[in-house]
């Protein structure tokens, strides 16, 4: 239940204003905690260029990560865990509108990026007409076109002769909401018995994917979190797993960075205590 709502279900509307910053933070750790990652834009920044998901895995087939991911589910993510996911690609609708409504290039070796993290680098002209149409004009797709696929110093590149098209947040916001319902069905297809999870549960494993993709390769020594994770989930052993999300900070934790990567590994493991102490 969401502070909120109990605060009106005891018909007490006014406690929240009336209790000091320190008692509410104590109360909802995932609230302060995503405030404080979504304040630090500097942070995001930085972590939006090491996007996993995109990345290929040692022993995985090409293309196994990517953002073509094609069962949707209808299983619904606590509210606060979209939040955490939008925040840690743009920040906020606020800054959003001063910041990214232009396409830019978050460097590494990421794509031209336009939306909500959408990276034209790992998406086709076929996925961009098909997941942006009815959204941007047909003219700004074909503008956008001879951008997909490139990535890294090709698509630093060529990010100037995109650089006039806009993407209001309204565009951005409805393009992320049709997508995530499959980001949602690539988790519980990664992880065992996902969707009997609690939301808030749920929902901190869709961020996890969301961000370094669904991978559970046996060869890769990055992805020993996840395969643990997807052995606990297997389990039905929930306790152990917001552990193991914070252990994933062992793979960022010298890149002076990488605090956005370590703030969002931090909420996520907070949000899914959140979950299990519901």
């Amino acid at each position: 239940m969401e502070r909120r709502q109990l605060i009106l279900g005891l018909g007490c509307v006014g406690l929240s204003n009336a209790l000091p910053a320190p008692a509410l933070a104590q109360a909802d750790p995932v609230a302060e905690a995503l405030r404080r990652l979504a304040s630090d834009e500097s942070a995001i920044d930085s972590a939006r260029s090491e996007r996993e998901r995109f990345q290929r895995v040692e022993g995985d087939p090409a293309g196994a990560q990517g953002m073509s991911w094609r069962r949707a589910s209808q299983t619904q993510i606590a509210p606060s865990a979209r939040e955490l996911i939008i925040a840690c690609e743009v920040s906020s609708q606020r800054a959003y509108e001063r910041r990214y409504q232009a396409p830019v290039w978050p460097h590494g070796q990421s794509g031209v990026t336009i939306g909500i993290g959408y990276d034209l680098g790992y998406s086709s002209a076929a996925q961009l007409s098909s997941q942006w149409g009815g959204r941007i004009s047909d003219a700004a797709i074909e503008t956008l076109i001879p951008v997909c696929g490139l990535k890294g110093a090709d698509a630093q590149a060529a990010l100037a002769s995109v650089s006039h098209l806009r993407v209001t947040w309204q565009q951005a916001l409805s393009q992320f909401d049709n997508f995530l319902p499959y980001a949602v069905g690539k988790t519980e297809d990664t992880f065992p018995h996902a969707s009997e999870l609690k939301s808030e549960c749920l929902g901190a494993l869709v961020s996890l994917v969301y961000n370094r993709g669904p991978s559970l390769s046996p060869r890769s020594p990055r992805r020993r979190e996840m395969r643990e994770i997807a052995q606990l989930m297997l389990a039905r052993d929930l306790a152990p797993i917001p552990g193991k999300i914070r252990e994933m900070k062992r793979l960022w934790e010298n890149d002076p960075n990488a605090r956005g990567l370590l703030a969002r590994r931090e909420v996520e493991a907070l949000l899914f205590e959140q979950g299990l102490a519901t």
